[in-house]
């Protein structure tokens, strides 16, 4: 009898060895697997942050010569707004550099040429006419008593006539010594608030 149960015990101690190696070998590939699964994410995740960032580096390429064109044309800007100021600094100096006695004459004449032509709606003797040409213009008073012409732009006539309205002055002598329209110069009276 005792043959038998060390063979019995022998066969059960078998089965339970190999039922142990069975599970071991099951966890062993549980484990493999697992591994390899998490590889592969692993390996997706590479992936998809490398065509990130190849995307990124084509963006970057692509915007590089934007940024170049825009620093290029900030720089052309500068230069522009530069110039610019440059031409209404010169064009300042212009307007109030005294011009020859010889160029007075003949804006003089060319005023009283163009006054004489015909007339058109809304265009008159002096500063009333159409504005259009968005520039300021200036006008020659006929000589004064010292003989010399004076140019005058459209804010000095317009003082000089308030200041000779308030000499007592009537608009005709004023329109006659200021070499403008008589209807102009009430226009600026009244717009003064003064009575011509």
């Amino acid at each position: 009898m005792l043959p038998q149960t060390q063979t019995l015990i022998y066969y059960l101690g078998s089965i339970i060895l190999l039922i142990a190696l069975i599970v071991a070998l099951i966890c062993i590939i549980v484990l493999r697997d697992r591994r390899e699964l998490k590889t592969k994410e692993l390996a997706t995740g590479l992936s998809q942050l490398e065509e990130a960032a190849r995307g990124l580096e084509k963006i970057r390429g692509e915007l590089t010569p934007a940024l170049a064109a825009l620093k290029k044309n900030e720089n052309a800007l500068v230069q522009v707004e530069g110039q610019l100021k440059q031409i209404a600094a010169a064009v300042a100096n212009q307007e109030h550099r005294p011009q020859p006695a010889g160029a007075l004459k003949e804006k003089q004449d060319e005023h009283r040429e163009r006054d004489r032509g015909p007339r058109q709606s809304g265009r008159g003797k002096g500063w009333g006419g159409n504005r259009n040409d968005g520039r300021q213009r200036e006008y020659v008073a006929p000589a004064g008593e010292s003989g010399e012409a004076v140019a005058i732009n459209d804010g000095e006539k317009y003082a000089k006539v308030s200041e000779l309205a308030a000499h007592g002055m009537s608009a005709q002598e004023i329109a006659k010594k200021l070499n403008v329209g008589q209807d102009e110069v009430t226009l600026v009276l009244g717009l003064k608030g003064k009575k011509p």
